[in-house]
């Protein structure tokens, strides 16, 4: 459709998906360039991508977590969509684990799709195991609702949660240190960024040169957050 409305550019969240890679080849053979944003579509004829590099991130949530275990201990691990960000991060994640963190034991790594209430029936299900946990990778968007679960359990001060992108975390989650870390893609930045390429070039006729241009990995925790850009956060910051 948008190539029938001869559009000048296309600025897209990709995924890994055959048809999606299709159109975007068939956009290159109108003289339409395609970006993409976030989320990559590898192996397609896209012009650049801007965001977070997803392997990096999951290395650097690995480096997080395992440091705050000591190198030692039991984890789970959750990922929910079927992209390329979620792929790249969990194979960032076990490259550290596997090299670095040797003593840390995977007990359950589930895909868990992108359904509500999963991850918690899992959790549930190691607990009622007797599996201890002393850590969770969170992959997905569903760390509100685990964190309230751990609280209901009384687990929240005893499990670590590491996950990413602060604009899928409830502030008080973080606030509260329920999340021990944030790995955080600064979306924001990648949406400029990706406009920003755009306008200078059609504006100046500067081509872009890179394939990639990759977003700063942020690591937040309670005492760098700032609620206030979460424009619905009614919370305090951690005295």
């Amino acid at each position: 459709k948008m190539r029938d409305e001869h559009v000048q550019a296309i600025v897209l969240t990709g995924d890994n998906d055959t048809a999606l890679r299709q159109e975007i080849d068939n956009c290159r053979e109108a003289q339409i360039p395609v970006i993409t944003l976030n989320i990559d579509v590898p192996n397609s004829y896209r012009m650049f991508f801007v965001g977070q590099n997803a392997y990096r991130s999951g290395q650097v949530a690995a480096s997080v977590l395992g440091d705050l275990l000591g190198g030692k201990g039991t984890i789970a691990v959750y990922y929910g969509l079927y992209s390329t960000n979620h792929s790249e991060r969990i194979r960032g994640f076990r490259d550290i684990l596997s090299r670095k963190y040797k003593d840390i034991v995977i007990a359950e790594e589930k895909r868990t799709g992108n359904v509500p209430g999963v991850v918690p029936r899992l959790i549930g299900s190691l607990l009622e195991r007797n599996e201890h946990i002393d850590g969770i990778y969170l992959c997905t968007e569903w760390s509100a609702e685990v964190c309230s679960y751990l609280r209901w359990r009384g687990l929240s001060s005893k499990i670590h949660i590491v996950t990413h992108d602060t604009a899928g975390c409830r502030p008080q989650d973080i606030l509260d240190r329920t999340i021990d870390y944030v790995v955080d893609d600064d979306g924001p930045r990648q949406g400029y960024l990706a406009l920003r390429l755009l306008f200078k070039w059609f504006y100046y006729k500067e081509i872009p040169t890179e394939t990639y241009y990759y977003s700063a990995i942020r690591i937040i925790n309670a005492y760098n957050f700032l609620p206030q850009d979460d424009h619905d956060s009614k919370t305090e910051p951690v005295p």
